[in-house]
């Protein structure tokens, strides 16, 4: 008897270990976080089949999508009195079944919290997970959700601690740069206007050398040696005139010879022939364009250039800084680096996309804003928008925010996690448009809600723009990569769609 029990051991410990294979790849009990105003993202590693809740009220309560074919996202739908939390939610991935607990967490931050996004896309992650303990009941915020946001917030506080030192260390040698610069124009200008002085002086010493020997020939002619004819006294008064001139011509032409001998080291000679005079004018040109090129067109943008239009005084801008204004409109995910480097890549690509909407603001002063599209990514929406100068001066793109008002009354800024180029905000000379594009979190927004893009310039003398659109239209955006996903009834079958 004893030998049967050992042979069942055998055969059902084999079993159990054949089968942990099938099993290492579900995940269950992992807890899944909803905001009211931001939604959950699950990414799975393939498409997913179906998805089921425990308790079917859940449908009365959460919209269910599917995005990609891989990644489910979860959103609540504004009504009150739902199910206690931790209801089970199941999704069939391949040969795969997760089950999650699913939890409301009403005072969920979009612009402070962590991230609603849970990826499991890639298999070593979805090991990790699936071997994790089931864990029966979740805080009001997790001990390892207050260290991520701890840890984000010291590495963003870090990173814009850098991000100002930085700016204000390019700053001062960008200053001192345009100082030296500066310095040597105005002593390139001084021998310049040096050089100019000796050579009209020179040009009105030879003018009086040839009038004074134009009128030695006059006298000539009047006084022919066959003719002699004494000289009135209005004639010898004209004759004694000139006789003055000549010495003084003279004399002014050998006390010239004497300063230039003594300034030949330092300035260049004047020579008196044609020729060379006209070969000093070819080096005088040379010489003014190379002293006026920070001003040619194509040199106008430079660091120091901007810094000499804009960047003196008091109230000089620092290029190398984003606007003042925009610290207040950045969320944490703005200093992370790992965050920008993911938000940057995206944005490129989106950069390149066909636009798909035109939503103007008011034209002011020959400027305008323009939306071309919305796409969406992970948990981040990011909105393309251009800028278009038809005016007469340069556009300085200073803070960007995105004000949403909900259909309750409620208000609050969607804040930018990431904005290109985020170590330069766009200058837009005029004639010229640039794009660029603006991110914030995926946030709940209803058809019925309302959005306001800002844009502003860095002078506050400058217009200000604004882009109106409804909340219908960030939803149609989204619907280009995502679907409506019917969940199964309870007894595992798939709806209808």
């Amino acid at each position: 008897m004893r030998a049967v029990y050992f042979a069942f051991f055998i055969i059902y410990t084999c079993a159990g270990i054949l089968r942990m294979p099938l099993y290492a790849q579900n995940i269950i009990g992992y807890q899944i976080m909803v905001g009211v105003d931001a939604p959950a993202f699950i990414a799975f590693p393939s498409e997913v089949d179906n998805v089921r809740w425990d308790n079917r009220e859940m449908n009365n309560f959460y919209k269910i999508s599917t995005r990609n074919q891989n990644t489910i996202q979860i959103s609540y739908n504004g009504k009150e009195g739902a199910p206690a939390n931790g209801t089970g939610f199941s999704v069939i991935q391949g040969k795969n079944t997760h089950v999650f607990n699913i939890f409301l967490k009403k005072d969920y931050d979009i612009n402070k919290d962590p991230v609603l996004y849970y990826d499991f896309s890639d298999k070593g992650r979805l090991k990790t997970a699936a071997e994790r303990p089931k864990k029966e009941a979740i805080p009001a915020r997790e001990p390892e959700q207050e260290i991520i946001i701890a840890r984000r917030e010291k590495e963003a506080r870090e990173q814009k601690e850098k991000r100002q030192k930085k700016a204000e260390e390019e700053r001062r040698v960008a200053e001192y740069e345009v100082k030296n610069r500066d310095k040597e124009i105005a002593k390139q200008e001084e021998k310049e206007r040096e050089r100019q002085l000796i050579i009209e002086k020179e040009q009105a010493t030879k003018k009086e050398k040839t009038e004074v020997i134009v009128a030695q020939k006059e006298e000539k002619q009047e006084l022919s040696p066959k003719e002699e004819v004494p000289a009135s006294p209005k004639q010898k008064k004209k004759n004694n005139k000139h006789k003055e001139r000549v010495t003084k011509v003279e004399k002014t032409t050998d006390e010239d010879k004497r300063q230039e001998q003594a300034k030949q080291e330092e300035l260049p000679v004047v020579a008196s022939k044609d020729e060379e005079v006209k070969e000093t004018d070819k080096q005088e040109k040379k010489e003014s364009v190379r002293v006026e090129k920070p001003r040619v067109e194509k040199d106008a943008y430079t660091m120091q250039a901007l810094y000499n239009r804009y960047g003196k005084g008091p109230d000089g801008i620092n290029f190398y800084d984003i606007p003042p204004e925009q610290y207040n409109l950045n969320n944490t995910d703005f200093y992370v680096s790992h965050d920008t480097l993911t938000n940057y890549n995206n944005s490129m690509h989106f950069l390149k996309e066909a636009p798909r909407l035109i939503l103007r603001s008011e034209k002011k002063q020959g400027v305008s804003a323009t939306l071309l599209g919305i796409s969406f990514e992970n948990a981040f929406a990011y909105y393309r928008i251009k800028i278009i100068n038809e005016g007469k001066e340069d556009y300085l793109v200073g803070a960007n925010s995105l004000a949403w008002y909900q259909h309750d009354g409620k208000s609050k800024y969607l804040k930018c996690s990431y904005l290109t180029f985020i170590g330069f905000f766009p200058i837009v000379p005029p004639g010229t448009e640039k794009e660029y594009v603006y991110v914030t979190r995926a946030a709940n927004i209803n058809e019925t809600d309302k959005l306001v893009f800002s844009v502003s310039e860095r002078r506050s003398n400058r217009p200000k723009f604004e882009i109106l659109f409804n909340g219908s239209t960030y939803l149609r955006e989204q619907e280009r990569i995502q679907r409506p996903s019917m969940p199964a009834d309870e007894t595992g079958g798939k709806k209808k769609k």
